[in-house]
This record gives structure tokens, C-alpha cells and sequence, in this order.
């Protein structure tokens, strides 16, 4: 949904106008069913191809864990129980140290960065309470722990 929204709203600029890079980024937690590793390497492709022919600075890249913080590594190689609400080991390994790690790469060629969530306050009760933790009354735009990013959530509302 945010990708739609960020698109039909880049899409009403003049091509003139579009030349600030947009980064989708796909993480890849290399544990996914097979039938859903096709339809999101489809997707990604289906993106990248109606950018370019819609002439949209859209960007899609897939970010990996490192070898040593794969699920299967963690899992059989140094014995960790299996994930559970209560021991969460594979969220921050499989997907927040892949998208750091890119993100890092945009502060360096850049400068700064607004990093686009597409987190909503009505998942949970839990992620209204991290995502009010984290607002700052009167701003749309929040620090990210990484210096020169920045955070928005449009749709948290939703």
C-alpha cells in the first residue's frame, strides 16, 4: 500500500521533477516458501520494469542476512530455539541488520535519507505503543538512530 501511495504521488510530478531516488527495499530472510520467493522476485521485476518504462526513479534492491546471522545458521549451527513472541532473535538478524546496512550505504551517497515505513498504529496494540514512543508531537519526520536519517510513517493512521 505504501508503495502504491509513494508511486501515484511521484507519478503526479512533472518528469522534470523526478529525480530524487526512491529505494524499495525487498528483505530477504532466504526462509520463505518457494511459491513466495516466485511471486516477490516477480513483483520486484513488475516494479522495476513499469519504472523504467513510466520513466519513475524507482530503485529495488534485496538486502540478506549475513552468513553468519541466517536463520538456518542460528537455528542448526549455534543451537538457538526456535523464534517465539518471548525470544524474537530473528527479526533484528534477518531484517533490521540487512536494511541498516543499506540504509548506511544511502547516508554515505547522499548524505541524508527519509526512510518511508509503512507500519500502522491498528496492526497491533504493541506496535501503536512503539510507533507513539517514538513520534514527536507536531512533526511529521522523526530521527532514526543512524545520524542523517530520517523516519515517516503516511500511512500509520490507517
Amino acid at each position: 500500500m505504501l508503495l502504491q501511495l509513494v508511486w501515484k504521488a511521484v507519478q503526479k510530478l512533472p518528469e522534470q521533477l523526478r529525480w530524487r531516488p526512491v529505494h524499495v527495499v525487498c528483505n530477504d530472510t532466504m526462509v520463505e516458501n518457494p511459491r513466495i520467493v516466485r511471486f516477490i522476485e516477480d513483483t520486484l521485476y513488475r516494479i522495476e520494469a513499469a519504472a523504467t518504462a513510466q520513466s519513475m526513479p524507482f530503485h529495488v534492491h534485496r538486502t540478506t542476512p549475513r552468513l553468519e546471522d541466517t536463520f538456518w545458521t542460528n537455528l542448526l549451527g549455534k543451537g538457538y530455539p526456535a523464534p517465539s513472541n518471548t525470544f524474537r532473535w530473528c527479526t533484528e538478524r534477518l531484517k533490521i541488520n540487512p536494511a541498516t546496512q543499506f540504509i548506511r550505504t544511502k547516508i554515505s551517497d547522499a548524505g541524508e535519507v527519509i526512510i518511508l515505513l509503512g507500519t500502522r498504529s491498528a496492526e497491533s496494540s504493541r506496535r501503536a505503543r512503539s510507533m507513539a514512543k517514538h513520534a514527536v508531537h507536531g512533526q511529521r519526520l522523526r530521527k532514526h538512530v543512524l545520524p542523517n536519517a530520517y523516519v515517516y510513517a503516511p500511512i500509520k493512521n490507517l
